[in-house]
């Protein structure tokens, strides 16, 4: 199966060596959607007010002092 899935990958690897991509492949309705030019677009109001949200990024993304991360 290893086999199988390397070919198919290294077949698609030299298919796109000369492919010409075109503006119409790489758009689609679903991206379309998604893509909003205003900060708050279409989001929905979740009540968590944005200095929490940092507060919490900040602990979430902070190593413990007290530990050895890299000996």
């Amino acid at each position: 199966m290893k086999e199988k899935i390397k070919g198919e990958l290294n077949r698609a690897y030299e298919a796109s060596k000369s492919h010409t991509f075109t503006l119409e492949e790489w758009k689609n309705e679903e991206w379309e959607g998604i893509k909003e030019t205003d900060a708050h677009g279409k989001m929905k109001d979740t009540g968590i007010s944005v200095d929490l949200v940092r507060d919490i990024g900040v602990k979430i993304s902070t190593l413990p002092a007290d530990w050895d991360f890299h000996p």
